[in-house]
């Protein structure tokens, strides 16, 4: 083998050693991204379903109150019906 090939064959060498470091360090980064977005998504998911739990509760809670609004409203309406009544009498 003559030294120009081996001169050329080394230079390639280097060039590719060159490309594949290059592509491994994008491929660390790459990757450190992710681990990154996957905890940004894991935080995110968590605060959603904590709103979404803290939004049920709020509803329910306005649920009951309303049927006790209905409910004393109801009680108010019969006592002022009978005292009508009575009033009639």
């Amino acid at each position: 083998m003559s030294s120009a090939t081996k001169d050329r064959l080394n230079a390639e060498i280097e060039d590719l050693k060159k490309k594949h470091k290059t592509v491994s360090d994008e491929k660390e980064t790459l990757s450190q991204q992710l681990s990154e977005l996957e905890m940004r998504i894991k935080v995110l998911n968590s605060q959603y379903e904590g709103k979404i739990t803290r939004l049920e509760k709020e509803l329910q809670d306005a649920q009951v109150e309303k049927e006790q609004n209905e409910k004393a409203a109801e009680d108010m309406k019969k006592l002022l019906e009978e005292n009508q009544h009575k009033q009639k009498l």
